[in-house]
């Protein structure tokens, strides 16, 4: 899909938002856990597949595999900011 997020905000311009952003706001239990360790996280380049989750948020998967992470709509507009 491409290393960045692309998010058209009603009447406002797209924002883009990198893949190394969205992994590193990841709020899944293992990101959760090893945000000490920062070395230990990969650090994907690109995202592989967005799945929406209606009026909740996304679903992300990145290219290293990691697909845990639900990112809702407040959260992604907060990193888009």
């Amino acid at each position: 899909m491409g290393g960045t997020l692309v998010l058209k905000w009603l009447g406002e311009s797209a924002v883009h938002i990198p893949a190394r952003t969205l992994r590193r706001h990841c709020l899944c239990e293992d990101c959760k856990i090893n945000k000490r360790d920062l070395a230990g996280h990969a650090s994907p380049d690109s995202i592989a597949n967005i799945r929406p989750l209606g009026l909740i948020g996304l679903r992300v998967r990145f290219s290293d595999g990691h697909d845990a992470g639900t990112f809702c709509w407040t959260a992604l507009r907060a990193l888009s900011m």
